[in-house]
């Protein structure tokens, strides 16, 4: 891959810019002991949201344990050692508070919304969810039934289902393509030495980061954190789930999976009853959260856009939108950047109705036509970005990132992945000077690396009948190596730009 351009132009005044002077809350961070690290920013308030970040989910997943992370999240509420089920709910709501969890690909998280003088109490509860659960048989047993419903639910969804699939196919083979529920076999068959392995290998205090953003001060955050998760010794695996100490062997796959991912790429098809529509997810290998392509790559998804329900398209639409939309291509589609520690994936997800034909003087099938004007619009972001559509991405992409800073769930939010991801903070005013400093020609190196003749991966589902072959949807990016506007070749070694000492050759149009 070719490095991004590092000159960059002056920034262009934004609606979104921050004030020159604005108050930003100090970061603070420290690790324990035991390698435990301890993050917050103080903000003067009566509320506080505090939480716990643990670097693994289901790509530390291996094919016999695939599920266990969120199997595990979901039975932390079900009884600890010190609170049952229904103490914990009761508990919780006598406080007023909120509290939650989720589990990701490559993190589980644990947190609490409450006031100010319950910031012990919630040390207390979250230490007590990852400490001290139960994990007891009935409650795996009747687990076992909610999951498969969700799982039901998320298979009903069709962008979800297919974006799964869709990492299956990008990463064969590896934990990153694992889903985060698990097959359904593992659901039904997952053990409670299963979880008790999968806990002693990945909740480890190296890899757990407790975090606060409100009303607490990081001393108070510290020397709670030091308290409550002091059974996590540093020598040690943790002693999850002290309720186990007698529990049998654990035996089973304790190997982690940290190889770095890699890319493969391919297709799968499916043919669904009762699908009407065909539903297709396309990417390109995106790059992870430290690559300097994945700024360019944000804006450049920006640039593509989302649209839903067939909502006509007006003048300030993204090209795609304008042409998709008047020539009858697609009923919704969603552009994806999805970055992870070490790669992404970078596309859309589509929803069209392969039996109609195109709106064009000569109507044609929708599936070919929309494939090429996809290839089209990805790879034109190599030679035809406008200063435009540019501008109005950042303003965008600055919205959000200002948005981040709107509560003290989104801060804490922010603080857990940023640490995870980056290993450091990065504020909202330096993510919106970073913004600020991608050029047009940032993002045209950036497309040249991730859109320009290489492999793709796509899933089609639904009624698939009709969709044009890998290798045709292949050759349409090869052929979009020749800037239709300048005739520049994109596969000479310099990208094709111009260069003081080098003549470059232009290709016939012919």
């Amino acid at each position: 891959h070719r490095p991004v351009a590092a000159a960059a132009a002056p920034a262009r005044p934004l609606s979104t810019e921050l004030e020159s002077g604005a108050w930003v809350p100090a970061t603070e961070v420290t690790t324990l002991d035991t390698g435990l690290r301890v993050v917050s920013e103080t903000i003067p308030a009566a509320t506080v949201a505090l939480g716990v970040w643990i670097d693994t989910g289901s790509r530390y997943e291996t094919p016999s344990n695939s599920g266990v992370a969120h199997f595990l999240e979901h039975l932390a509420f079900k009884g600890t050692k010190k609170r049952s089920k229904a103490g914990l709910e009761e508990e919780v709501e006598n406080q007023g508070a909120h509290i939650n969890a989720y589990t990701s690909r490559e993190s589980t998280v644990y947190w609490i919304k409450t006031t100010a003088d319950k910031t012990e109490w919630a040390l207390d509860v979250l230490s007590d969810l990852l400490l001290n659960s139960r994990l007891e048989s009935d409650a795996i047993e009747r687990e076992r039934g909610v999951i498969l419903r969700e799982m039901e639910h998320v298979n009903k969804n069709m962008e979800e289902y297919t974006m799964d699939e869709l990492h299956d196919v990008a990463f064969e083979g590896q934990g990153l393509g694992l889903t985060i529920l698990g097959p359904i076999a593992n659901i039904k068959g997952i053990q409670r030495r299963d979880i008790h392995t999968y806990i002693k290998t990945h909740y480890t205090p190296d890899r757990i980061i407790v975090v606060g953003a409100g009303a607490v001060e990081h001393d108070e955050l510290e020397n709670l954190a030091a308290k409550y998760f002091a059974p996590w010794a540093v020598e040690d695996a943790p002693p999850a789930f002290n309720t186990l100490e007698s529990a049998p062997d654990a035996g089973g796959e304790t190997s982690a999976d940290f190889r770095p991912a890699f890319f493969t790429p391919g297709e799968r098809r499916q043919n669904l009853d009762k699908q009407d529509l065909c539903h297709v997810a396309f990417a390109f290998e995106g790059a992870g959260w430290r690559s300097p392509y994945a700024l360019p790559l944000q804006l450049m998804q920006n640039m593509m856009g989302s649209q839903f329900d067939r909502l006509a398209p007006v003048d300030h639409s993204a090209p795609f939108f304008q042409e998709v939309g008047l020539r009858g291509l697609m009923h919704s589609c969603n552009a994806t950047n999805i970055a992870y520690k070490d790669t992404g994936i970078f596309g859309m997800y589509l929803k069209t109705d392969p039996n109609e034909l195109t709106r064009d003087a000569a109507p044609e099938p929708v599936l070919p036509a929309l494939m090429e004007a996809l290839i089209r619009h990805f790879t034109r972001f190599a030679y035809d970005v406008s200063e435009e559509e540019l501008y109005r991405a950042k303003v965008n992409l600055k919205s959000v990132q200002l948005a981040t800073t709107d509560s003290f769930e989104r801060i804490a939010e922010e603080l857990g992945r940023q640490l995870l991801a980056y290993d450091r903070r990065m504020t909202a005013a330096e993510a919106c000077e970073r913004i600020d400093s991608i050029t047009v020609e940032d993002i045209k190196a950036t497309a040249r690396a991730i859109c320009l003749d290489v492999d793709h991966v796509m899933v089609a589902a639904g009624s698939v009948d009709g969709m044009p072959t890998y290798e045709w949807i292949k050759d349409l990016n090869r052929a979009e190596l020749l800037d239709p506007k300048t005739g520049y070749d994109w596969r000479l070694p310099w990208g094709g730009m111009p260069r003081p000492d080098v003549e470059v050759q232009k290709l016939s149009q012919g």
